[in-house]
């Protein structure tokens, strides 16, 4: 239990009202960012991911990650498929286990549940000049081809004829 909500011992409560809060102990950690829904479609699981924690100095260089300090690498693990009601989409961060020592994330106690954590989602590298050319012209990013699973090659079709049968 992390903190008693409920103010004396003989206070009256209603039908709703928190009386405690609690949270699991977990080795498990996790980053929720919440993204806009204009960059949603641009974000999909397994994208990296560059993190800032609060209270953890940083210095990033946009569009230069490897020479960032004080950032974490971390890897998407999903993006709701729904907006929170307010046009923004949650996306889930999990720690990047193919990275050395040196990336892993804060210790638990610099890095408590409910800090706050800024995050750049790594998009696909392009040549420089269609950059400047993109930005110049106000086109938004490309986005990659998904590759379409299970699906069947054209012109084949499990369905036979009744007339070719013997």
């Amino acid at each position: 239990m992390l903190r008693l909500v409920a103010r004396e011992g003989g206070e009256m409560v209603k039908a709703g009202d928190p009386l405690a809060m609690f949270v699991p102990e977990t080795d498990a950690r996790a980053v929720e960012l919440w993204l806009d829904g204009l960059d949603a479609p641009l974000v999909t699981p397994g994208r990296k991911v560059r993190l800032q924690f609060e209270g953890w100095p940083a210095v990033q260089f946009v569009g230069w990650p490897s020479v960032a300090v004080g950032t974490f690498g971390g890897v998407v693990a999903f993006v709701d498929a729904t907006d929170d009601g307010h046009g923004k989409f949650r996306v889930v961060v999990l720690p990047d286990l193919d990275l050395g020592p040196e990336e892993h994330w804060p210790p638990a106690q610099y890095l408590r549940q409910g800090v706050r954590a800024n995050g750049w989602i790594l998009l696909d590298e392009v040549r420089l000049g269609y950059e400047l050319w993109r930005q110049f012209n106000g086109f938004p990013p490309a986005l990659s081809a998904a590759p379409v699973a299970d699906a069947a090659p054209a012109g084949k079709h499990d369905v036979k004829d009744e007339e070719d049968e013997p």
